[in-house]
């Protein structure tokens, strides 16, 4: 039998301190109020009043404004490990990341796939073409189509059987 979360709507509620701070630590950690309801047994609502309350949402901005404060600690490593490495991946990984060098891999996979994709394409637009010039054949000579049908399909095999040959 599914447990019903408890809704503090219904009366006073009290959610005891580890499983608040319980809840609060999964907030921080980016989960979201309908999970957090879902495993700890209580409703959004509760969530909700737990992590918007004054406290958290001070506790939550100072951990950005520490976070926001490691910016100028990490560009000073970031620039002693580049004056002094011999080897040229780090600068290459960031200025791949900023944007400033193409990745030639990715450019690379995303032609062939331009290139598949265009050939699938052409093959279509062919197939597409002969199945009209049958059609049209078909009425000229007074064929059935499903006579041309099966010839159809021959083709259409002994094509595949070369291309994948």
């Amino acid at each position: 039998m599914k447990r019903q979360p408890k809704s503090t709507k219904l009366g006073h509620s009290h959610v005891p301190r580890p499983q608040q701070e319980r809840i609060v630590s999964k907030f921080i950690q980016g989960q979201g109020i309908r999970q957090i309801a879902r495993e700890e047994g209580r409703s959004r609502e509760t969530i909700s009043k737990i992590v918007r309350s004054e406290d958290v949402q001070k506790y939550v901005a100072e951990l950005r404004e520490q976070y926001i404060g490691l910016g100028r600690e990490a560009m000073a490593a970031l620039t002693r490990a580049l004056r002094t490495s011999k080897d040229g991946k780090l600068a290459h990984q960031i200025l791949l990341d900023i944007g400033v060098v193409r990745d030639q891999v990715a450019a690379e996979d995303a032609t062939a796939q331009t290139s598949a994709r265009d050939e699938e394409t052409e093959v279509l637009l062919m197939t597409g073409r002969l199945v009209q010039a049958a059609a049209v054949r078909a009425k000229t000579y007074g064929i059935p189509l499903e006579k041309i049908g099966y010839g159809l399909k021959d083709v259409a095999k002994k094509f595949l059987e070369k291309s994948v040959a």
